[in-house]
């Protein structure tokens, strides 16, 4: 009765402990999305377009959230960064350009192909706009969308990222 017990509580707790690696496996976002910062992105391309990012860069994160059920793990999250619009010299400031560089940088971002994931479709409806759609091997799909407006001597970008996956039961 006693052996009957602890083998018992032994297949529970592996029953158990199987559970939650399936869940902390399953239930996160992928590397590219957790890392993903809008911030990062204008700095790095801005002053060649035109923004004065590093006097005067105003960054805010929305929001964001993720859950998980048993069947699927969704995440979600917005970010908010301005900069101040050059209105004179070589590198007055060019819409057009920072929106195409953003949108490069982003889709060639070496997390992207190291994390497994592939570009499905990629648009820019307009020249301050883009967004694609990402996927990993039918098992997580994301998508991520940017705008930019100017506003007075200030531009301001915002993204929005979302990914979701199946969850597996193995």
């Amino acid at each position: 009765m006693y052996k009957r017990k602890i083998l018992l509580v032994t297949l529970l707790i592996l029953v158990t402990i199987g559970s939650w690696y399936g869940f902390f496996m399953r239930g996160i976002p992928s590397p590219f999305f957790s890392r993903f910062s809008l911030r990062e992105l204008v700095k790095k391309n801005g002053s060649t377009s035109g923004l004065l990012c590093a006097e005067g860069g105003i960054g805010a994160a929305r929001g964001g959230g993720g859950g998980v059920d048993s069947n699927r793990a969704t995440f979600s999250k917005s970010e908010t960064f301005s900069c101040q619009i050059k209105s004179s010299g070589a590198n007055k400031f060019d819409e057009p350009e920072l929106i195409s560089s953003l949108k490069r940088d982003v889709e060639e971002e070496e997390e992207i192909r190291r994390s497994g994931l592939k570009i499905k479709n990629s648009e820019s409806p307009n020249s301050s706009s883009f967004y694609f759609e990402y996927e990993e091997e039918d098992e997580m799909k994301g998508r991520v969308e940017s705008f930019g407006e100017r506003r007075e001597r200030y531009y301001v970008l915002e993204a929005s990222l979302r990914e979701s996956g199946e969850r597996k039961t193995e």
